[in-house]
């Protein structure tokens, strides 16, 4: 496997060469401007290239700046597609609540409605393993 240097750094890096500012970069990233500088710091001392010409408040690229930043850039938008297309996978029969340990405790305990006690009844169907090696089906029953 390839060595790369630390994604941190990367990020950091693709964000102020994007904006071209360590500030716009940091708020971003949630981040200090020092934090990016540090990280940027860290990336063109592993890389042993400037990246970036530094200037009153402002920031360019170098050639070596330049074209690291095109490829990265290009990978950070295909992880976050792959990211946000797997998010989007729905996943069949499933459902997903959120709620705190006190509603979920006395949503539980007791169900007080007919359709509550007879879903608690309920036994979902499904298969179970036999030893050797075939499968049970077992029903719902209500």
């Amino acid at each position: 496997m390839r060595r790369l240097p630390p994604l941190a750094a990367l990020r950091a890096f693709e964000a102020a060469a994007r904006h071209l500012s360590f500030k716009h970069a940091a708020d971003e990233l949630a981040v200090t401007p020092t934090a990016i500088s540090h990280q940027v710091r860290l990336l063109e001392d592993t890389l042993g290239q400037r990246l970036f010409e530094r200037r009153t408040r402002r920031v360019v690229l170098t050639s070596a700046g330049s074209m690291l930043y095109a490829p990265l850039r290009n990978s950070f938008e295909s992880m976050a597609e792959a990211v946000e297309r797997v998010r989007m996978i729905k996943t069949p029969n499933a459902v997903t609540l959120t709620a705190t340990m006190a509603f979920t405790s006395k949503w539980l305990e007791a169900p007080t409605s007919r359709s509550a006690m007879a879903a608690a009844r309920t036994r979902a169907a499904g298969h179970s393993s036999c030893s050797k090696g075939r499968s049970r089906r077992f029903a719902a029953r209500v």
